[in-house]
């Protein structure tokens, strides 16, 4: 970044970036290694657990939901993972 004489308030936020990023892609790659040597029935029980519960906190999917669309959601969810003062626009 020096070579290319990049600015030191975007030099500092690049490099946060990437040490977030990399320390948090050791724990979610940790975690899809044991989420893929789950049984399907323990995998099912760990995601309605911890992804259901999410779901239930939340009053507009607890009361316009029935359980069953609920699971099936909780299976239809993906992790997405935004570093801090990232935003996310759906457009």
């Amino acid at each position: 970044m020096n070579e290319y004489d990049v600015g030191f308030e975007l030099q500092s936020r690049v490099r946060k970036y990437l040490e977030y990023t990399l320390k948090n892609e050791s724990h979610s790659v940790g975690e899809n290694i044991i989420m893929q040597k789950l049984n399907k029935s323990l995998k099912k029980e760990l995601l309605m657990d911890s992804l259901g519960k999410l779901l239930q906190g939340a009053k507009f999917f607890k009361n316009n939901f029935s359980q069953q669309t609920l699971e099936n959601l909780v299976f239809a969810m993906k992790k997405i993972q935004l570093s801090p003062e990232e935003f996310l626009y759906n457009v």
